[in-house]
């Protein structure tokens, strides 16, 4: 799995492995437990296999009105 964000603590994107298998139903998701996170822009998963993007969602962070 892949997460790109826009940059924060020198970074642009967190990658950590999970195991799954083709058809099984994985949640993924990131909670903000930090205001340094919360960096507005374009943020993107991404399931990768052998360094090759599967799928992607992206989102939008947006600042608070």
């Amino acid at each position: 799995m892949r997460l790109r964000h826009p940059e924060f603590k020198g970074r642009r994107y967190k990658e950590w492995k999970t195991r799954s298998r083709v058809g099984d139903r994985t949640f993924v998701g990131f909670r903000f437990d930090y205001e340094f996170e919360r960096v507005p822009g374009t943020w993107v998963f991404q399931v990768l296999h052998d360094d090759k993007i599967l799928a992607g969602k992206s989102f939008q962070v947006m600042e608070p009105e």
